[in-house]
């Protein structure tokens, strides 16, 4: 039996009307019925959702509607806030969020449309059904209305209170699909949190104190240490379709040195294996799809992912300093051809290639060759 949860707006009080069973869930759409993809017309939302839908339905809880609801509101009002004051003070600075905007709202729509819950938000800048985001909100605005250093802490202070209600909203489901969406949130905003944070400290010559976050958890934030460790969510593996040969991991060779990656040659002589191999240890650095890790083991090894769009797709933005697990072989040019990677701060682990090496991205977006 399905529930449904109706919110209304009387005076800015968050109104919620529940029923009992499930979820019975409406989300606005367009004319056609075609909301996301002609709003959002990307590939990457496309392939996003594919890999939501992989994700099983399972019943959700009054409390766990409420805080997507809230981490809905919160990311919207964050948008508000870091575009009023980019056009106020006419700040110099590339908003990351304007790329990952689409993908995150059309992230949380089909998670309100899967568990039918209404989102009571008209979208209108300043309008939030939410008391606890229509407040940070004006906070915000206060602070923005200052000057440039203080509009730069208000952008600050909304991505705490973002932080802080994905982290709440995370502590309290453990549904898949809810954790997916969790991650990426908090992969991306924690990213563009930390170069707001960056550019008041530039701005004043001050150190950025948190307004809201605790300091161990600010701290956290700052070098990629924090977040809940919940069960590792295995990403869905898209279709499954004809396979380009070229995609296919090649027999493997495992040098009898390091492998140092793309680039920098196959160190000594080795033998060819299909053997997978299993590493764990610390990023260094990630670009352009390699991943450069120091071994638990000793030793500097680079990885390659693969299809960076793929990467970006599946919400894998990883932190350097973060520990991982990743499994893959060496490839006959020396480079390590990552087939998963299991993140220990989450526990979330990414599928970039199949048991037999096929390309994750080799499914329904076509993408098959051009990458290793």
């Amino acid at each position: 039996m399905l529930k449904n949860i109706l919110i209304g707006i009387f005076a800015a009080v968050l109104v919620v009307a529940l029923g009992t069973g499930f979820y019975n869930v409406a989300i606005v759409e367009a004319a056609n019925g075609n909301l996301l993809s002609e709003l959002f017309g990307r590939k990457e939302v496309n392939q996003r959702l594919t890999m939501l839908e992989g994700f099983p339905i399972t019943e959700i809880t009054d409390a766990e509607a409420l805080a997507l609801l809230k981490t809905a509101s919160f990311s919207r009002m964050v948008e508000d806030v870091e575009l009023n004051a980019i056009t106020k003070w006419e700040i110099d600075v590339k908003r990351n969020s304007d790329a990952d905007q689409p993908t995150i709202a059309a992230d949380l729509s089909f998670l309100f449309d899967r568990y039918n819950i209404i989102d009571p938000n008209s979208g209108e800048t300043g309008i939030y059904t939410d008391l606890d985001v229509f407040s940070a909100y004006q906070v915000s605005s206060a602070l923005i209305d200052q000057d440039k250093p203080s509009a730069i802490k208000g952008i600050a202070y909304a991505y705490e209170m973002l932080l802080q209600a994905t982290f709440d909203a995370l502590d309290i489901t453990d549904n898949e699909d809810f954790l997916y969406v969790y991650q990426f949130i908090l992969n991306q905003d924690t990213n563009h949190f930390k170069s707001w944070v960056t550019l008041y400290q530039a701005e004043t010559g001050e150190k950025y104190l948190p307004q809201l976050l605790s300091q161990d958890l600010f701290e956290g934030l700052m070098t990629g240490t924090a977040g809940k460790n919940p069960q590792p969510v295995e990403t869905p593996i898209l279709p499954e379709e004809e396979v380009d040969e070229n995609t296919a991991l090649a027999p493997t060779v495992i040098p009898s040195g390091n492998s140092q990656g793309r680039g920098q040659g196959q160190q000594g002589s080795g033998m060819f294996t299909n053997e997978v191999l299993t590493l764990h240890g610390e990023l260094l650095a990630y670009e352009y799809g390699t991943l450069t890790i120091s071994s638990d083991e000793g030793g500097t090894i680079t990885a390659s992912i693969g299809n960076q769009e793929y990467a970006d797709t599946i919400g894998f933005y990883p932190t350097v300093g973060e520990t991982m697990t990743i499994t893959g072989s060496i490839d006959p040019d020396g480079i390590f051809v990552v087939s998963t990677v299991e993140l220990d701060q989450s526990g979330i682990l990414f599928t970039f290639r199949s048991s037999t090496g096929r390309p994750s991205w080799a499914g329904g977006n076509g993408k098959g060759g051009g990458n290793k």
